[in-house]
């Protein structure tokens, strides 16, 4: 009780030095100077001095590495800017070498930009995250000759540490040189060493969605496995019982700071230091008294982590791990490891699930069971991997490959089964405050014997947990006609809600050159949190990355009832993904043109282009966006996907309508779409561009926005205005943000 009423009061304080630090984090010039903001807002260079304060990271064809700044040129001259920026420096390709590494210090032209939300709701605090990690700005340079050397170089007290570091990695690069095997050296560099490459590769996917991605974190497992083997080895030794503590300390100190130090394995260690300083000093230290400890030091050191959910997964899965012995009550000597370790792993998993829903919006039962495989296949990687750096890789790299895909393939096997993986909306404050008391208030009071002696609460605690993990779906009754146009960056994503409850998806984002999936990280937490439980009908206008990227993370969280897609271009690696997962779904796939007419309700969708046999050998284009007007006898909206001239002149020459109250503006506002006659034949009151801020083809147009204000249309940005939702009410569209 000592130790929860110490960690709340730590957590009270923690939040008052979470305040102080954000204030002190924006007194940096990097953020305060108006001058450097000025430069940002007009796309200048902003020259900077500085160290690189990490190992770069590959990723495709560029590193990326946190930039410790000492010098930024602001006001005419060389100034003081304390901060850190986070650099991408792009590389003449994929497999050049950068000839950077930790502790250079270097002169860059950054082009800095700010870090930005997606403004939708549900949305991840990416700017919360990134100030937890010290990141004021986002960086980028074109070209390695732009970099300039400067002498001296940073932290160099730790430089042998990342020297060694690079030596280990290199290593497993060349245990496993080419693609073929890249998988197998990246989950080796994670479990090791602590190196994650910045995107979401297969293995770590497959592992999030089956809940043991938590073995790709170095936490107190893998320190435990790692120090317990080194140990066994040593006492093996001629002599090795008397130098066995002294290596250990030394070794797992080293092990700590080659991992990068990343909270699990802080927590793990300091938590070890305070319980052995405790049976040093004759006073018995427990287990939930030395986390909480390691908590207060934790939170002293980095109190913006305190709502990252990183840090609060490590405490609440270790504290539900030690709260699973007291599942076994007095015959707890009998009780055989198999029933021990299941009754750890799901009062882990009971811990840490509203948690994993809170934040990742997603909850895996089939964690329960492949947690108590992790554990083995996590030992067995750990060594071979560890060996793998010190024995000849041919003997070693084999096997460590083969466990991998045994392991990928037990969770994919368990992802077909039903209700395996489930995606759920995120549970309200409220919710996760009342599960956490009723929680606290069922363990914490248990006797010496282990008992949980307050039944009723451990009971509200369970239907606590069984209301976050299946929601309720939302009252639809006099549900009005709604447009929701979400925020996903330079690409369009938007959501249409029927008065009948029928939910339409239109595009759903994508972004090209990287790993970042829009749609599993943007759109679908979005969705859920607006209420959304099922699609009746998902509508790609076009086959590109910018509309498209998105869709197949819908059909897995969704299993839309229908879809229909734009032309079909001869070569599309897009579609053809959309077309296996919609096939592996039986859901149809429908490729509508012009007279489509689809009605739900008192709501019909028509198809206003493009017309049958439209370009049938060319290869995709925004002319083929699949343009739809969806109306019923009060409202209407034209949806126009990215048509350009040609097709604006097709809709023109067309006999259906084209008046409606609401546009989605073509081509995220290029002014190679709506045009002057267009818009006299839509004659919309509202419209909305979906782009992306500070987009690379200063969409929208300054034409565009200048000819829709001279038709007195009222203009909504999500660039400017994060996600906006539409109403119709009253015989009008009634526009408000949602993202905020």
């Amino acid at each position: 009780m000592r130790a929860g009423a110490l960690a709340l009061f730590w957590l009270g304080a923690g939040a008052c030095l979470e305040r102080n630090a954000h204030s002190r984090f924006l007194s940096s010039p990097l953020i305060a100077s108006s001058e450097i903001a000025a430069r940002l807002e007009r796309r200048l260079p902003v020259p900077v001095r500085g160290w690189i304060a990490d190992d770069p990271a590959r990723l495709r064809d560029r590193i990326i590495f946190p930039l410790r700044v000492e010098q930024a040129w602001w006001g005419g001259r060389w100034r003081g800017a304390p901060g850190t920026i986070r650099v991408a420096l792009r590389l003449p390709g994929a497999g050049s070498p950068s000839a950077l590494g930790f502790g250079d210090r270097v002169e860059l032209p950054l082009r800095l930009r700010p870090v930005r939300n997606f403004r939708n709701p549900g949305s991840f605090d990416y700017e919360r995250y990134l100030e937890g990690e010290g990141i004021h700005r986002l960086g980028t340079l074109k070209s390695l000759r732009l970099v300039e050397r400067l002498p001296g170089s940073g932290g160099r007290w730790v430089s042998p540490i990342h020297r060694l570091r690079a030596r280990l990695l290199r290593r497993l690069g060349q245990a496993f040189p080419d693609e073929g095997h890249e998988e197998s050296r990246l989950f080796l560099e994670a479990i090791l060493l602590g190196q994650r490459r910045g995107s979401e590769g297969e293995f770590e996917s497959l592992f999030r969605q089956t809940g043991v991605y938590h073995i790709l974190s170095i936490s107190g497992l893998h320190f435990a496995l790692l120090m317990g083997g080194l140990g066994w080895a040593i006492r093996r030794l001629p002599g090795g019982r008397c130098i066995s503590p002294a290596v250990l300390v030394g070794a797992g100190a080293l092990y700590v700071a080659l991992s990068g130090g990343e909270d699990p394995i802080l927590r793990s260690s300091l938590a070890i230091l305070f319980a052995s300083w405790g049976k040093r000093c004759g006073r018995r230290v427990g287990a939930v008294d030395a986390q909480s400890h390691a908590g207060i030091v934790l939170l002293a050191l980095h109190p913006l982590h305190l709502f990252d959910p990183g840090f609060q997964l490590s405490f609440v899965a270790t504290l539900g791990v030690l709260a699973g012995g007291r599942f076994a009550p007095p015959w707890r000597e009998r009780i055989s490891r198999i029933r021990a370790a299941v009754a750890a792993s799901t009062a882990a998993w009971i811990a840490s699930a509203p948690i994993v829903a809170a934040a990742f919006f997603q909850v895996s039962p089939i964690a329960l069971a492949l947690n108590l495989a992790a554990a083995p296949f996590l030992s067995g990687s750990l060594f071979l991997g560890a060996g793998l750096l010190v024995l000849p890789r041919q003997v070693l790299a084999a096997p460590c490959e083969m466990l991998l895909d045994t392991f990928s393939a037990l969770c994919r096997m368990s992802l077909a089964i039903p209700g395996a993986f489930r995606r759920v909306p995120a549970p309200s404050p409220l919710l996760l405050i009342l599960f956490a008391g009723s929680a606290i208030a069922a363990l914490l009071p248990a006797g010496a014997a282990g008992r949980i002696r307050d039944r009723p609460a451990a009971f509200v605690a369970a239907l606590l947990l069984a209301a976050m993990l299946f929601p309720p779906g939302p009252a639809i009754a006099h549900r009005p006609l709604e447009c929701v146009a979400l925020d996903v960056g330079q690409g369009d994503a938007l959501l249409v809600r029927l008065p009948q409850g029928k939910d339409i998806l239109v595009d759903a984002g994508g972004f090209t050159g990287t790993d970042f999936d829009v749609g599993d990280k943007i759109v679908v937490p979005a969705l859920l949190t607006l209420g959304v439980r099922s699609l009746d009908l998902l509508i790609l206008t076009h086959a590109h990355q910018d509309h498209g990227g998105g869709i197949p993370a819908v059909i897995a969280a969704f299993s839309p009832r229908e879809i229909w897609i734009g032309r079909r271009p001869p070569h599309s690696r897009l579609l053809d993904r959309i077309a296996d997962d919609a096939a592996a779904r039986r859901i149809p796939v429908l490729f509508p043109t012009r007279g489509t007419l689809k009605c739900l309700g008192e709501s019909c969708l028509e198809v206003l282009h493009p017309p049958r046999g439209f370009r049938p050998d060319a290869e995709v284009s925004n002319e083929d966006s699949l343009v739809v007007r969806l109306f019923n006898p009060e409202a209407s909206l034209l949806l126009t996907g990215d048509i350009e001239r040609e097709g604006e002149s097709l809709l023109l020459a067309s006999p259906p309508p084209l008046a409606s109250d609401l546009l989605k503006v073509a081509h995220h506002g290029s002014n190679s779409s709506t045009s002057e006659d267009f818009l006299n034949a839509v004659r919309p009151s509202a419209a909305v561009i979906s782009a992306g801020e500070g987009n690379l083809w200063d969409h929208p147009s300054p034409e565009v926005v200048a000819r829709l204000r001279r038709h007195g249309i009222r203009l909504f940005r999500t660039d400017r205005d994060g996600a906006i939702l539409f109403t119709f009410e009253a015989g009008a569209w009634k526009a408000s943000r949602t993202g905020e």
